[in-house]
């Protein structure tokens, strides 16, 4: 998987091709299930919109990505 981003003219990119090992797309599908999991919590009813922050930071913690902070 390569993701490419989308950048205006004036802008440099910060690296170049980075190719992802299979434990950083490992995180990153985990980060993302964890993610999908606590939203449907919310959306629920089963979590307050403050503990859905709070979880939403562990997750970050436990699952450290590369692409999470573009979501």
């Amino acid at each position: 998987m390569q993701v490419t981003k989308i950048m205006n003219a004036d802008q440099n990119p910060t690296s170049s091709g980075h190719r992802f090992t299979q434990e950083e797309l490992q995180r990153e599908f985990n980060y993302m299930q964890a993610e999908r999991i606590t939203k449907k919590l919310l959306e629920l009813g089963r979590i307050t919109k403050a503990e859905f922050e709070k979880i939403m930071a562990e997750n970050r913690r436990t699952f450290p990505t590369v692409l999470s902070p573009l979501f």
